[in-house]
């Protein structure tokens, strides 16, 4: 455990190191180019803001890790204030053709606000990162105390399958597709109120007749209509929700295979 400890604080020192001498080799010039290209309108660009960069925030812990994404326990300096600070790469973000979700993923960041989803704060980005300054939601992942108490008792199951209801409901009325629930994507508060996180693979619906058909999710969690790759609304987010609350009253998964672990 220490070492890993050691080996993470100093990923975080060399990371600052980095992130601070590149803060200065950004022109402004290449900030608008980049910001040009990703965002759809000149209001969008407003969200990255041009006041705040990582010289804000004092990076304290490693507390989440992605593919091409980092996600940090900061502190913004002047306030004291605790965030969670999501770090994507650029590299990864255009290796991997996944421009179109981080832009949809600051949208809805932008646009949208409920009690039960993790609010973001700023956006800001150097030449080769970009960051997105979070709600720091304190109690852990659903899917810890899952595993730690087994299975629920009703009334507790009854208490998180309302509120999941709710930011769904609230989600689905803006016209976002979440494609993503899973305990893992939803985390308690210090008061043990639950708040989703993560919407890389949400998607917002529009009035085009462009098809939703992409294979997203998690395996367990993956509503039929996604797996054979037909065209799919918000009620794929409706499936997910009856797997959660059918693993969280009964400690199990309804669907299991024994190739599929």
């Amino acid at each position: 455990m220490k070492k890993a400890y050691d080996k993470d604080s100093k990923e975080i020192k060399n990371s600052i190191n980095e992130d601070s001498a590149k803060i200065s080799q950004v022109t402004d010039e290449e900030r608008n180019e980049w910001m040009q290209k990703q965002c759809e309108s000149p209001k969008d660009m407003d969200f990255f803001s041009k006041k705040i960069n990582l010289l804000d925030f004092e990076k304290i812990n490693l507390i989440g890790r992605g593919s091409f994404s980092s996600v940090y326990l900061v502190m913004k300096k002047d306030t004291g204030k605790y965030y969670a600070m999501k770090e994507l790469k650029k590299s990864g973000i255009i290796n991997q053709r996944k421009k179109g979700r981080i832009v949809t993923e600051k949208k809805i960041f932008k646009d949208f606000d409920s009690t039960f989803v993790a609010k973001m704060h700023f956006a800001f980005q150097t030449a080769d990162k970009i960051y997105f300054i979070l709600d720091f939601v304190n109690g852990g992942e659903l899917h810890t105390h899952m595993i730690d108490q087994e299975k629920f008792s009703e009334a507790k199951t009854k208490f998180y399958a309302a509120e999941i209801l709710v930011a769904l409901e609230a989600l689905h009325e803006a016209k976002i597709i979440y494609r993503d629930l899973k305990p893992n994507n939803i985390l308690l508060d210090k008061d043990g109120h639950i708040k989703l996180i993560d919407f890389g693979l949400s998607k917002i619906e529009d009035d085009s007749k462009n098809p939703t058909k992409s294979i997203v999710g998690t395996p367990n969690y993956i509503a039929p209509e996604v797996l054979h790759r037909k065209n799919h609304t918000e009620m794929v987010d409706w499936w997910s929700y009856g797997v959660i609350i059918y693993e969280m009253i009964s400690g199990t998964l309804p669907f299991i295979d024994e190739y599929v672990q």
